[in-house]
């Protein structure tokens, strides 16, 4: 993802006859054939981490609330656990706009909500955040 180009460039004019000029046996894949792929993708590492967190019998999570550019603001949680195969494993569960005051009360329902997602609510034993007062 180094240039941040939307997947809607295969279905763009120049950017085909680029391709079948460097290519002319590729046949370049459409938007939706690409979008399924990586919802496919998705869904399978959905899967696997979920599988792990069920394993590991305790997790960590990692908070952080954070503005973009565009001044909306979102929280960021990361899971850090041990596998089965004693492997140290930091996944992001949660990249998510939080539209909400951040207040105590709305942080902890957003994590709650979170935690119930990925099923880790009873193995989840601390939670780090960053140094901002809420």
């Amino acid at each position: 993802m180094a240039n941040m180009l939307p997947i809607s460039l295969v279905e763009n004019s120049e950017f085909r006859e680029l391709m079948a000029l460097l290519e002319p046996n590729y046949t370049v894949p459409t938007r939706v054939t690409i979008c399924k792929c990586l919802n496919s993708m998705k869904a399978e590492l959905i899967k696997t981490v979920k599988d792990e967190l069920q394993t590991a019998p305790t997790v960590h999570l990692t908070t952080d609330l954070w503005t973009s550019i565009a001044n909306d603001a979102y929280i960021g949680v990361t899971a850090s656990y041990i596998t089965g195969e004693y492997e140290l494993k930091a996944r992001t569960l949660a990249n998510v706009s939080m539209e909400e005051r951040h207040t105590q009360t709305n942080i902890s329902a957003k994590l709650s909500d979170i935690t119930a997602t990925w099923q880790i609510a009873e193995t989840t034993q601390t939670v780090v955040r960053d140094g901002a007062s809420t």
